[in-house]
């Protein structure tokens, strides 16, 4: 179950490279398959044919030259989102509509043909392949209500490598999952953070070999606590809708995320001017679809923070991969005097507490003096001066603690401080 034997193997084989696959190697192979995505999106989707009526793909020469085309982002989306895509609606398998927490911006629809949704269940049969195999019981606490979603397309990856796989969904009812748990014992389990942290709570008592974490930011504090709590090995999963669901995932190393090179392209760029950044330089995730059918994406904005990372990794895998996602530019407050607080700094803080459960955030700012609110849900007999105390030692902001409830999301809902007025992006 090794990651250069399933996935660095599954590139090669995807993209008819012969032999041990290197990044000089899959520099060629994207470069080509530039060419072919620019040329097909022009001649298909109005949206591109307008964007690009004076680049030529034949320049495209080499994968720095990508450089030259203009960036896409959410809004190109919303607005034209119709008009980005390449096929007949006839052909569209499944539409994928996203609405922001508390936006009242139009939502994001993003189209597959089926083409499109049979590279992700190959890419997540083989991502899934690196921790769980063969006669390995899986649960599923991702979405699993529609069809081609995101938990039926696991699951089919899973029985593509012989893996059991019980799709259970996102969780409301943790002791009903809990007892899911205790009947099925699991060997892996794939979920969100704040949702395994809460299962793992609920249930000490149990042994996964692997828990799997996907769908939102993922607070190192809470793989260590996952790591304890159930004495198991958790990796984690980077992707999102726009990028066909999968995007990379970790090996046993722990040091970034292995990529989906044969389908798609990284790039980091300087959030301010567009400029593409040096491997291990931080920025801004831009990446472009290598083979999408229905609706490519090319140098598409996501807002997240991470670098590249050039070196080989300790598994094998000579291919570059994507550091730990630091968090969302658009969950960075400026609070002035060169402060700014955002959603990963305080997951690290509030879950590296083994009191803490769960917790919403709102930041207001009065005459000039920002605030931070705090809804927490805590262990019994916990005191909450100690847990407010603490906060705000680690904060330079004044702080409010309360009990409450927890943060909810069926997968798509990711967690956000509640800002009251303006804020301003990095």
């Amino acid at each position: 179950m090794g990651y250069i034997k399933s996935i660095d193997n599954w590139i090669a084989k995807r993209t008819g490279l012969d032999g041990e696959i290197n990044q000089s190697k899959l520099g060629l192979y994207q470069t080509d398959k530039l060419r072919q995505t620019i040329k097909y999106a022009q001649e298909h989707s109005p949206f591109y044919c307008k964007l690009y009526e004076k680049f030529d793909s034949a320049s495209l020469n080499s994968i720095s030259d990508l450089a030259q085309l203009p960036l896409t982002n959410t809004e190109d989306i919303t607005r034209q989102g119709n008009q980005m895509t390449c096929i007949d609606q006839s052909q569209i398998k499944r539409i994928v509509t996203l609405t922001s927490t508390g936006s009242t911006a139009a939502p994001k629809r993003i189209f597959f043909s089926d083409e499109d949704l049979e590279l992700t269940v190959d890419f997540f049969a083989n991502g899934m392949a690196t921790m769980t195999g063969e006669d390995q019981r899986v649960m599923i606490c991702m979405p699993c209500d529609k069809p081609d979603g995101i938990g039926d397309l696991l699951a089919r990856g899973l029985e593509r490598i012989g893996a059991e796989s019980y799709r259970y969904g996102a969780i409301a009812d943790y002791d009903a999952a809990a007892a899911v748990m205790g009947k099925l014992a699991p060997d892996c389990l794939v979920g969100i953070p704040g949702q395994m942290l809460k299962l793992a709570l609920a249930t000490p008592q149990m042994r996964p070999a692997v828990v799997l974490l996907s769908a939102d930011f993922i607070p190192d504090a809470i793989s260590k606590r996952l790591a304890d709590l159930w004495n198991c090995e958790v990796y984690a999963h980077y992707g999102m809708t726009e990028s066909g669901l999968g995007g990379g995932v970790e090996c046993g190393a722990h040091t970034g995320y292995h990529l989906r090179h044969a389908d798609l392209l990284f790039e980091i760029i300087d959030p301010a001017n567009g400029e593409v950044l040096p491997d291990g330089q931080r920025g801004e995730v831009v990446f472009t679809t290598l083979n999408r059918q229905a609706m490519p994406l090319i140098r598409y904005r996501t807002g997240d923070i991470s670098r590249i990372i050039g070196n080989p990794c300790s598994c094998g895998s000579r291919l570059k991969r994507l550091g730990k996602i630091e968090g969302r530019y658009s969950n960075i407050f400026h609070l002035g005097k060169d402060r700014t607080i955002s959603v990963n700094l305080l997951d690290e803080i509030l879950f590296s507490r083994p009191e803490v459960i769960d917790y919403t955030a709102c930041l207001s700012n009065n005459k000039g003096e920002w605030r931070l609110s705090v809804e927490a849900l805590l262990e019994k007999r916990t005191s909450i001066t100690d847990i407010e105390k603490y906060l705000k030692n680690s904060l330079d902001i004044p702080v409010r603690l309360n009990t409450g409830g927890g943060f909810l999301t069926n997968g798509t809902l990711k967690r956000q401080i509640n800002a009251i007025q303006t804020k301003e992006n990095l």
